[in-house]
């Protein structure tokens, strides 16, 4: 399948970013963008809890036709105020080359499947 071809989207609602006056604005949000040609500049925020990654339906970010994503493939998960990625279990890990947990800082980049994904905090930080 030719990597256009890709469905990459989000079982969430799309992120709003709370505007002047907005008196529920929490500030900068998290959020992943897809880098890769196939559903590139695709933002999806990330839960202060944990954000689920992977092909299978239910995740939070659903990789639909990325064939070298597992069903449920790695989740960010929130400590405090460190985020981590953490592989779970995938055939063909999730590279920050791990299998395993590492904490997550603005501007990594992370290889999910054939997807590219970039940490930050808002709009126009992707060159």
């Amino acid at each position: 399948m030719e990597e256009a071809d890709k469905d990459v989207r989000s079982d969430e609602a799309p992120a709003t970013s709370g505007g002047p006056g907005d008196e529920h604005d929490p500030g900068p949000e998290l959020r992943l963008v897809v880098v890769s040609e196939a559903g590139k500049g695709t933002e999806f925020p990330v839960s202060r809890d944990e954000t689920v990654i992977g092909q299978e339906e239910g995740s939070d970010i659903v990789l639909g036709d990325d064939r070298f994503a597992s069903g449920k493939h790695a989740r960010i998960v929130c400590e405090g105020d460190q985020l981590f990625l953490e592989d779970l279990d995938s055939l063909n890990g999730t590279y920050v080359r791990i299998t395993g947990r590492v904490p997550l800082e603005p501007g990594t980049e992370v290889l999910v499947g054939t997807t590219r994904l970039h940490v930050g905090f808002s709009r126009g930080e992707v060159s």
